[in-house]
């Protein structure tokens, strides 16, 4: 299974559909719709927003069953989902060169190894937004057949200068298609599993950047291995990484559920356990495939170069793909100037923007604190170089509790 992203030859045809559906109105949920009859679930969510202006982000807190919590995020969005589904959505299969029909099969081929709580979430986020729920498949489908680029890094111990486990998610990926329009940090009190924060777009409920509140953390780069490495008979990767947030404690448990995860295309992911080695961090990259889950520490990356207590991979948007100029010479040159006094400041100053990676959205996660620091693209100005907004999901994930 093999997919390719045309988006960025497709331009001026992404646009024009975009401006047409902008001018389209906009569908909401009406008790006509539904016979009048049914009543409404409780919305349990609340939201509010972090920093200003262009950098402003929603941040939405959910609570409850799979479902109750879909349906507060539709409710509370639905404006958003609605744009989303109507434009950006439409977008992005333009520029895939898929119908709505094609991304429809693929989900039903996905559908039998999608936990049946997503399943759930993702009809109580249809239903509260009031749009069609094979849209909101649609949406949390098509990260499974599109993503690619991107770089992360987990540094701890020597690497770092306070002792803290720090990771990165740099998202290099389609901007012209809108996604950064809206951009949310969802936090998560589920009946089941942990807490955590997905940092995501509205209406998607899979995770490809996030932590949970046992101070795990996170990452992901799409690659391709060949066809023959890939399928559409497993479970799409954001969810993969959805169960890892959601029910892992522990590196171990996130090394085996995505060891035993019934997989689908070629990633790389990252784990980051900020408790691991009694405090000090410890962190692993993964290769994965269909039929394939390498698993490397430091001392085992798939490049020559190695740092310790560092696990890294960059498919930065402008690296070609030989050593020592492509892939991951970069990274590792940013990692190797800053040595032993990596942090957040560095992380996002120095080396994603110098690497140039994360236009889309990026991401540093201070994972022993449970702070992070986000920033997203802004038409085309790239998330690495616009300011990072800081946002405490451990303070979150606390008072959120005790609001429960």
């Amino acid at each position: 299974m093999e997919v390719e992203v045309t988006g960025r030859s497709k331009l001026a045809e992404i646009i024009a559909v975009m401006a047409l559906l902008a001018a389209l109105p906009v569908i909401v949920a009406s008790a006509a719709a539904n016979g009048g009859a049914a009543p409404q679930p409780e919305v349990k969510g609340r939201t509010y927003t972090i920093g200003e202006g262009a950098d402003a982000i929603p941040v939405l807190e959910v609570w409850g069953t799979p479902y109750e919590m879909g349906f507060a995020h539709g409710r509370i969005m639905a404006d958003a989902i609605n744009d989303a589904c109507a434009t950006t959505m439409v977008a992005m299969l333009t520029g895939m060169g898929k119908k709505p029909e094609e991304v429809d099969a693929v989900y039903r081929q996905q559908a039998p190894f999608i936990p049946e709580a997503f399943k759930e979430e993702m009809k109580g986020v249809a239903d509260g937004a009031g749009v069609p729920v094979e849209q909101i498949q649609r949406l949390n489908t098509i990260p499974d057949l599109s993503e690619y680029h991107c770089s992360y890094f987990a540094a701890w111990g020597r690497a770092v200068d306070d002792g803290r486990l720090y990771q990165i998610r740099a998202l290099d990926y389609e901007m012209e298609v809108g996604i950064q329009r809206h951009p949310l940090l969802v936090v998560y009190a589920p009946k089941e599993g942990n807490g955590f924060v997905n940092v995501t777009w509205v209406g998607t409920i899979g995770v490809i950047s996030g932590m949970n509140e046992q101070k795990l953390a996170v990452s992901e780069i799409g690659d391709n291995f060949g066809a023959d490495k890939e399928t559409l008979d497993g479970e799409p990767m954001p969810f993969v990484l959805r169960e890892v947030i959601q029910y892992c404690d522990t590196l171990d448990q996130a090394i085996r559920l995505i060891q035993n995860s019934k997989r689908t295309s070629s990633y790389h992911y990252c784990v980051g356990d900020a408790k691991a080695n009694n405090g000090r961090g410890d962190a692993r990259g993964f290769i994965t495939c269909k039929d394939y889950c390498q698993v490397q520490g430091p001392d085992d990356q798939p490049h020559p170069k190695h740092l310790a207590d560092v696990v890294y991979m960059s498919f930065g948007l402008d690296t070609p793909e030989e050593w020592p100029k492509g892939r991951n010479a970069k990274l590792y040159e940013r990692l190797l100037v800053n040595y032993g006094h990596v942090n957040p400041q560095v992380a996002a100053t120095d080396i994603m923007r110098n690497v140039k990676t994360g236009d889309l959205h990026a991401v540093v996660y201070n994972v022993s604190d449970l702070k992070l620091w986000v920033a997203n693209a802004e038409e085309a100005s790239a998330a690495y170089t616009r300011e990072y907004i800081g946002f405490n999901f451990g303070a979150s994930i606390h008072q959120f509790r005790k609001y429960q």
